[in-house]
Formats: structure tokens, sequence, C-alpha cells
């Protein structure tokens, strides 16, 4: 796989209050209160992620959390103790079961938006031709004025062949996507084997359906839920 540092294996970690805390146990708050109370561990509120919009359209929609994940396509890997869980790379505050419908489907909805964003952009690259393609193939749009926060990049190493002065491709090498910029709790592991490619014809330019996991860590009521989703973005080259 092409990499240029260590595998970028990332999570989402989410610290979920629920509604019915108050019949929680006594163990239970300690141990939200040691995560919530941490100086350490890096978070960000999902209403400053999430468009108000995503909080009203789901609100009342959703009464399990397997409904939740069988409608944005996420899915469980692992249940552990709350006291079990690590948080390496930060969390995403949720506070009702609401908020947490609202995020699964917000990154749901991303992944249907950047690929329909990218199709539509497909064009021919430059005269200008190197070893290597890079294109971001997901952003969280919260930078302002259309810029990220956090972002998604995808890379596509290949030869050029260089006859009659045409540079034209002739092999794809290798894939890699990775997860730049400020993402406490935004987690992505590329996936080489699933990507797809293909050179077009003429050999001017390629395709790739760039392919990884995106992976949520959630809190509730002194359990944590690892889930995951595996994901696909359109990129050329």
């Amino acid at each position: 796989m092409f990499k240029k540092g260590a595998v970028f294996l990332l999570s989402i970690v989410l610290l979920f209050t629920s509604l019915g805390a108050a019949n929680a146990s006594d163990d239970q708050f300690s141990k939200k209160s040691d995560v919530s109370n941490n100086a350490s561990l890096q978070t960000v509120s999902v209403r400053d992620i999430v468009p108000s919009k995503y909080f009203e359209s789901v609100k009342g929609k959703f009464h399990s959390k397997e409904a939740v994940l069988e409608a944005t396509g996420f899915k469980r890997v692992t249940s552990k103790k709350l006291s079990d869980m690590k948080f390496e790379n930060g969390a995403i505050i949720v506070n009702s079961f609401d908020e947490y419908a609202a995020l699964l489907q917000y990154y749901a909805d991303l992944e249907k938006m950047y690929n329909n964003l990218n199709i539509l952009n497909s064009v021919s690259p430059t005269a200008t031709y190197t070893d290597y393609s890079e294109q971001t193939i997901w952003g969280d749009g919260l930078g302002g004025g259309g810029t990220n926060l956090s972002w998604i990049v995808g890379i596509v190493q290949f030869e050029r062949h260089d006859k009659s002065g045409d540079y034209k491709i002739v092999k794809v090498t290798d894939t890699d996507s990775v997860l730049r910029g400020f993402h406490p709790g935004n987690s992505w592991e590329h996936s080489d084997a699933r990507t797809t490619y293909g050179i077009n014809s003429g050999g001017l330019s390629g395709w790739a359906w760039i392919r990884g996991d995106r992976t949520l860590s959630i809190i509730w009521e002194g359990v944590g839920d690892v889930i995951t989703k595996a994901e696909a973005y359109y990129m050329t080259f």
C-alpha cells in the first residue's frame, strides 16, 4: 500500500448521555464523569459538526440504535464496558438519541453528496503529467467559505509511457487515502484491496473508486459500542 507514514486508523468517539440517565447506576455516572472530565481528551460537540436541519429531520424518526445503523449503513463491530474503551483520537459529544441519529445520517449523506459531485466534475488531466494524482474526495465543509476543517484525500500512483510524446498511462501501481486536518473523533482506514480503478480509452486519464472504512466508537449508558461502515468515493486522474 502506498504509505508515507503510519497507517491512518482513526475513530469517531461519541459520548452519549442517555435521556434516561436518572435511572443509571452510580458506577455508570462515575465512568461517564471520568471520561467527560478528562482534560487531555480532545472533544467537539455534535452541534458544531452537523447542520441544524438534520436534528429536525430525524426527530422522532428512529426508536432504536439498530434502526439508525440499518438506515445509515453502519454496523456494530464490538461492544465493551466503558472502562475498557480508549479515546486516542478524541471524541464527539452527543447528548440525546436524536443527536446520535443526526450525526450518523449526516455522515451517510456526505458520502452520497461527494460521490455525485466528483462524478459530475470528472475532467481529463491537463498537459502537465506526473506519476501520481491526489484529490479531495470527502470534506466536512466546516471551515467556512466552502473550505473544510477535515477532509479525505484519495491518492493514485501510476506509470506513464513516453511514446511519441503522449505520456499515456500504462498501469496503476498503487492507491491510498488519508484523513487530514482537524478531526477529533473522525475515523478513516483505507482499503487498497477493495479500491478499484481503470484507465480510460486513449490512456490519457483514468478513474478510481477509493474505498475504506469509517469507524465510530459510541459510549452509551456505560457501554462502548464500536460500529463501522464501508464507504467508497469516486475520483479521476
